[in-house]
Parts: structure tokens; sequence; C-alpha cells
């Protein structure tokens, strides 16, 4: 289903990164770096999705495509325990599987008009995934940046500070391979 960006796995130091963040109030910084970080992938999807085949002329408002596009948001938390950056395509009002019958998971069989009984079979078109693989280096590339900006900040804010938090040194312990 579509509803996955990139899944980066914290280790033991990155949790203790995000702790010191917490402690150092730095929290809703990172929250906004991360979602700066994710800027791009909701426009890419929305065209993608508008892009797709279409025997109307145009896309007009209020068709399924326009539906779909509408629905797509980006979702980020981020607490002590846990970073998460997800984009989610739920489209409201009866048209709630139609995001996963676009992408494929589902199939899609619709009755034909004036034949009654007769029910064909539409083929995909696969929007959320290509998108999403053509920019999940480019995004985890970010979110380890941004990751590595924030130690490097924690890192001055401790050296300047009289009390010294015990910070976390060389690199991240961010694993950014997808899972």
């Amino acid at each position: 289903m579509p509803g996955e960006l990139a899944r980066v796995n914290l280790d033991h130091r990155s949790e203790e990164l995000l702790k010191r963040l917490e402690k150092a109030d730095l929290m809703p910084e990172l929250k906004y770096a991360m979602r700066s970080s994710t800027n791009g992938i909701v426009p890419r999807i929305k065209r993608a999705i508008k892009g797709l085949p279409s025997n109307q002329a145009e896309h007009n408002k209020g068709s399924l495509r326009d539906d779909v596009a509408r629905s797509v948001k980006r979702s980020v938390r981020v607490s002590p325990r846990e970073v998460f950056v997800a984009v989610l395509v739920k489209p409201h009002g009866g048209k709630s599987n139609l995001a996963r019958v676009l992408e494929g998971a589902i199939p899609w069989r619709h009755p034909v008009y004036g034949r009654a009984g007769t029910d064909v079979g539409q083929s995909p078109s696969p929007y959320f995934y290509d998108t999403i693989e053509k920019q999940r280096r480019e995004v985890e590339k970010e979110i380890l940046g941004v990751f590595r900006r924030f130690e490097r900040e924690l890192l001055c804010l401790t050296s300047e500070s009289k009390t010294a938090l015990h910070v976390i040194s060389g690199t991240s312990g961010i694993s950014g391979e997808p899972t």
C-alpha cells in the first residue's frame, strides 16, 4: 500500500543522540529539518498521479486522479525513541482503495456501462513506488545529513555550555539502508 518513503534504522548511538537533542530542546528544529529534507517528494508524487493516462481530455477537478493527488500527505514524527517520515496516499469519500488500485496492489475490475454482468479488468498505472524509488537515495542522504548536522550542532552547544553534556563523537549511528 502506498505509505512509506524511507525507513531508517536507529541504533543505540542514534537513540542516545535523540535523547540528548531532546534535553537540549532541539526536537522542534529536528522535526522542521526532517520536513524540509522531504519537501520535494509530495509534489513529485502528485505530478506522477496527475500524469497518469486518462481518456479525459484533461484532468478535471473532482476526477479520480485529482482526488488521489489531493490525498497525498507527508507525516513526520520525531521523538526520543524514533524518527518517522512517511508519505501517505489515502483518498476519502468512498475511494479509499483507489490509490492501491491505481498502483496495482489490488486488481481493478469494473462493470462495462450498458452491458449488464460484464466486468473487465483495467491495467494498473503505478505512480507511487516508482516515484519513491527515483528519490529514495536522495531523501535518505538528506535525512542522514540532517542527523549529522544536529550531531555537530549538539557538539558545539555542549562544548560552549557549562553543563557539558556527554556527546557521542564520530558519525551518526543511523543506517541509511532501506528495510
